[in-house]
């Protein structure tokens, strides 16, 4: 899990790179220096004639801070790839499968046989009856999810211990507002992306949320929240959303703080 981890955000940097390499705006080889609250500019290099940047002058000034930070950013993002492309192959995934596969065969067959035999440990499936055939990603523990974001974030909610399940069913009530004025409930019954089940019997929900330039798929979300709303499920007492599109996927350094500083703390 560790080295998907590193792979995701290898890939992440890379393209903010690719962005910031493409970008328009001017990279500057110049040197910016501000004296008695005037700025002016050189080129680098010992020689080289001032130019007095005019007060009113804010786009050139704008373009050489901004081509200045981008050309720093730049610089930052390939040391990091190329430190995490070193550390990689030397970095060992410590999911449980992968800790099984490195034990004596002795130990391997033991699993097995422990595991033939708990039908209790039998992982619980997605309820949700909808695009069941979009349940084609595996995780270690044989759970069938949607997405690799689905697939991340629950191997990282296990990888701390926590009782969690996947489009667990949860019936809430409904309000809706009749054209005469009178409102009208109604159950409704829908299916977090992620339940987790604290030791005391309460449970906190998180939806990963993606597509959200898609008018339908906003709607759907921006209801769901005030549905959970109107049932006492709100940020950030025991809801947790998470954003993530195909430019910025889920940044699993910031998962591991919410887990950290959100859920576990209700767990001990």
């Amino acid at each position: 899990m560790i080295r998907g981890i590193i792979k995701e955000e290898i890939r992440f940097e890379k393209t903010l790179l690719e962005k910031i390499q493409n970008s328009s705006m001017m990279k500057t080889d110049v040197v910016l220096i501000f004296s008695k609250g005037i700025f002016c500019y050189r080129p680098k290099g010992k020689s080289g004639k001032f130019h007095y940047i005019k007060r009113s002058d804010r786009t050139l000034l704008r373009s050489i801070v901004g081509g200045r930070f981008l050309a720093e950013k730049e610089k930052i993002l390939l040391k990091n790839i190329g430190v995490l492309e070193k550390m990689l192959p030397k970095l060992q995934d410590y999911d449980d499968e992968s800790v099984i596969s490195s034990l004596p065969k002795a130990h391997i067959a033991a699993i097995e046989k422990l595991r033939d035999g708990a039908g209790n440990d039998e992982v619980i499936q997605s309820e949700d009856p909808k695009h069941r055939e979009k349940l084609t990603i595996k995780a270690s523990d044989g759970l069938m999810v949607r997405t690799k974001g689905e697939l991340n974030l629950y191997e990282t909610l296990k990888s701390y211990g926590l009782n969690v399940r996947y489009e667990k069913a949860i019936t809430l009530t409904e309000r809706i507002l009749r054209s005469d004025g009178t409102v009208i409930t109604k159950e409704k019954t829908i299916y977090p992306d992620f339940t987790i089940i604290l030791p005391d019997g309460n449970e906190i929900y998180w939806e990963i949320m993606g597509m959200y330039d898609l008018p339908n798929y906003r709607d759907e979300q921006i209801y769901k929240i005030n549905l959970y709303y109107d049932n006492g499920i709100y940020m950030p007492k025991n809801l947790i959303i998470t954003m993530e599109s195909k430019d910025k996927p889920l940044d699993l350094m910031a998962i591991r703080r919410i887990i950290e500083g959100t859920i576990l703390p209700l767990v001990k």
